[in-house]
């Protein structure tokens, strides 16, 4: 099993139970981004190597001809971030319509679909889209404490520590930053005072993203899928 991931895998499981004897269950699962939802697609895909075909979205899905036809023998369809398959304008449900047509016209299979939560949640609100999918698990975001535990259910105890050996820089998000400059009418130097600010750190602490502490600025934990996209996006501008 897969660490954080037991009790999901387990619906699943018993759901393609139930298909093979003869109750069709199609399951959503959902999630932030990084949570595991395509970690745990790709433990039923080992259990079951020759009875899933798995289909993963990796950008938007802009029209119908781009959906994948169902040529596949096997009866058990996993698709993953099928919030690819909507975009908020005018005509922008057209793909994501016509993907939920397959699924309830297609009674000898099983789809089993991921997330993002929050595109979910919209779905659900606007078009309802709860009741093409029974069986619906969550999962949630690791807490620092599971994150660490995750990270050491991959090495033998004793094999890997965490230490804290690194410097803590104060970074500010305003500085005074004094600048001297030479004035010849009366033949001196003055300084001319101006504020400097770190974009970065005002950018987060503004869409509170960020904690300040006596000396130092610290991410959010419910934040930090934030903050990695949001830096990612910088490193792409940069």
């Amino acid at each position: 099993m897969v660490f954080g991931l037991d009790e999901a895998i387990e619906a699943v499981q018993k759901a393609i139970s139930d298909f093979g004897s003869g109750q069709r269950v199609n399951i959503a699962i959902m999630a932030l981004p990084f949570a595991g939802k395509s970690k745990l697609l790709d433990e039923i895909v080992k259990i079951h190597p020759h009875e899933v075909t798995k289909i993963t979205f990796s950008s938007i899905i802009s029209n119908r001809e781009e959906l994948p036809l169902l040529e596949e023998t096997n009866k058990i369809m996993v698709f993953d971030n099928c919030h690819y398959l909507y975009m908020r304008k005018i005509g922008g449900f057209d793909v994501l319509e016509e993907f939920l047509k397959m699924v309830i016209s297609s009674d000898d299979r099983l789809y089993i679909t991921t997330w993002n939560i929050h595109s979910w949640n919209y779905l659900d609100r606007v078009m309802d889209i709860g009741k093409y999918f029974p069986v619906q698990l969550i999962i949630p975001q690791m807490d620092q404490e599971d994150l660490k535990k995750f990270l050491l259910s991959e090495y033998e105890q004793g094999e890997i520590q965490f230490v804290n050996d690194t410097e803590v820089r104060e970074d500010k998000i305003f500085t005074i930053v004094k600048r001297p400059v030479a004035e010849k009418s009366i033949h001196s130097r003055i300084n001319i005072y101006s504020l400097k600010i770190n974009k970065i750190l005002f950018e987060m602490f503004h869409q509170n993203l960020i904690a300040k502490h006596a000396d130092h600025y610290s991410v959010k934990p419910e934040k930090l899928h934030v903050v990695i996209k949001y830096l990612e996006n910088i490193r792409l501008v940069w």
